[in-house]
């Protein structure tokens, strides 16, 4: 193995080290299935028992957040049997591609995740209403 296929591996491998469960999930199910829709992959993640519908809401934001890591890309569109409009079709990046992914990529997913934390409440002091009323 070059060293670029080395560094490439290892860059990857520190990608995969940051995304969540359910990244990792939807990750996961584009390798094994192929080329899916986020309501094809919702409703794989409906078979796997890991969500109780196939709302493709649980899938839609997994795929954008690994898009922007560079770990899958839109290949296409097609029309959604459910729905009947267009939708992206989402392919995993080769494991040697996506290990191309800089860990630029690597901070701003970290970062993403941290702010939605911060939004969420994650981090931050809660106040009680007697501290509040003493203020």
């Amino acid at each position: 193995m070059s060293i670029t296929e080395e560094n490439r591996r290892e860059s990857y491998n520190i990608v995969r080290k940051t995304l969540t469960k359910r990244q990792e999930i939807v990750l996961q199910i584009l390798r094994d299935w192929g080329d899916l829709t986020a309501q094809e992959v919702a409703t794989v993640l409906l078979l796997d028992e890991i969500t109780p519908t196939d709302e493709r809401n649980f899938a839609a934001p997994r795929l954008t957040e690994l898009a922007k890591a560079g770990l899958i890309e839109m290949v296409g569109k097609k029309i959604c049997d459910k729905t009947g409009r267009k939708v992206t079709i989402w392919s995993a990046v080769a494991a040697q591609d996506s290990a191309k992914t800089s860990l630029d990529a690597q901070v701003q997913l970290d970062t993403r995740t941290w702010l939605n934390s911060l939004n969420r409440g994650g981090g931050q002091k809660s106040v009680s209403g007697r501290e509040q009323r003493a203020k």
